[in-house]
């Protein structure tokens, strides 16, 4: 089939070339040749690849317009619907087009790699700083002057880290096609640009690092609960961006057999992260009583924090009776200056509010508080003295009176007579 339609073709041609004159073949000559160069520009804007090929194909328009502009009139005879103007000027059209996505692409590349830069540079400013966290939090336990350049490097810490965390996210949420969020489908074209760019932006390996080393901050310092919470919400902001589109660019990583095993973990390295985060508040939870003197047994959930101080506050009623007024003094610095001083008003708000700990545990805590209260009070004490103390008397006044029955002055005989 496709070879009768060549003969035809040429069939035709020689019929033509037959009956028109020298003059006209040459009219004919001449719009073919237009259409032929026309044709070849257009297919080339469409397929180049880079601004400077479209600078040169702008350079042979001009070239063409110069060049076919003495057959203007032939040509908008000859090119119905359009005419030499409008053909040309369609070229320049889809040119200026081109150029802009071209133009936009590099303004992109530019922005990614200034991005990259930033990232890289927040990346080593945190390792530097990880270290120098762990050497203060190490010195300052021998030297207090080193207190406040520890928390001072921790707080830059801290900037640095979110910083970081922000533009990762930023990155996440540039790779997500416009209609994406529509349609929620992604086209083979759409899959290939979304792969590209990951990889420009090191997606996979960004992701990883910053939960990486914003679990070490948590494991190197003590934070309060403001601190703690703050955090929080930064991990369930960037899991909320990393969960929009993060499946689909594992997906996408899957089926380009690339980086599959570290793309799968990064749901696993969120859950790690959250876990961090609450063992933080555990950790800084156990680290206020210590500083009260207080020595409790380790606790990573509400049910063991229950727990360990059920343990400790039976314990010291136990031993309540042995210890004297010191079970009161220990009593004191547990329940008024620790529970009810720091701990209760600072963190277990925190820990309702992220379901760590429950109304009823804090309850349970409370009542076991408040049984060592009534065995450490002064006041059974004061009584154990007074009842102990009437005894005594009792005792010494029994004795007394015994003796002086005893005592007894015998008469004489000449004053018995009288």
């Amino acid at each position: 089939m496709k070879t009768l339609k060549i003969m035809f073709s040429v069939v035709l041609a020689l019929i033509f070339s037959g009956s028109f004159t020298p003059a006209q073949q040459q009219d004919y000559k001449i719009v073919q040749d237009f259409k032929a160069k026309y044709h070849q520009i257009e297919n080339d804007i469409k397929n180049a690849e880079s601004l400077a090929q479209l600078n040169d194909l702008e350079i042979q328009i001009n070239q063409m317009e110069t060049t076919y502009s003495v057959n203007k009139e032939l040509l908008d005879k000859s090119l119905y619907p359009e005419d030499f103007n409008s053909s040309i000027q369609k070229l320049r059209k889809e040119l200026s087009v081109r150029k802009t996505d071209f133009t936009q692409i590099t303004t992109l590349e530019t922005q990614v790699t200034q991005l990259n830069l930033q990232v890289d540079d927040l990346n080593r400013k945190n390792n530097s700083l990880l270290v120098q966290v762990r050497d203060l939090t190490e010195q300052s336990k021998i030297d207090k002057n080193k207190i406040s350049q520890l928390q001072k490097t921790i707080n830059t810490l801290r900037s640095s880290l979110r910083k970081r965390d922000e533009l990762v996210m930023d990155m996440i949420d540039s790779l997500i096609p416009a209609d994406y969020n529509n349609s929620g489908t992604l086209s083979g074209q759409d899959k290939q640009k979304v792969f590209s760019e990951a990889q420009k932006k090191s997606i996979i390996e960004n992701v990883q690092n910053a939960i990486r080393e914003n679990i070490k901050f948590l494991q190197v310092t003590n934070l309060n609960p403001d601190d703690i919470k703050s955090i929080k919400e930064r991990q369930q902001q960037f899991e909320k961006t990393w969960q929009s589109f993060g499946p689909k660019i594992i997906e996408i990583y899957i089926e380009k057999g690339k980086y599959i095993q570290e793309a799968q973990k990064i749901d696993g390295a969120f859950e790690d992260w959250h876990k961090a985060i609450n063992m933080e508040a555990w950790n800084s939870i156990g680290e206020k009583y210590a500083n009260y003197g207080i020595n409790l047994n380790r606790f990573s959930s509400g049910k063991e924090f229950t727990q360990v101080i059920k343990d400790y506050t039976q314990d010291e009623i136990k031993n309540a009776k042995v210890k004297g007024e010191a079970s009161f003094n220990d009593y004191t610095t547990f329940a008024d200056t620790a529970w009810f001083g720091n701990i209760k008003p600072n963190w277990v708000p925190f820990l309702i509010d992220n379901n760590m700990l429950t109304e009823a545990q804090k309850d349970t805590i409370e009542a076991n508080i408040a049984q060592w209260k009534e065995v450490a009070s002064p006041d059974k004490f004061n009584w154990l003295y007074i009842i102990i103390g009437a005894l005594v008397i009792v005792i010494i006044v029994l004795l007394v009176r015994r003796n002086s029955n005893k005592k007894v002055i015998p008469m004489n005989s000449g004053e018995a007579k009288s």
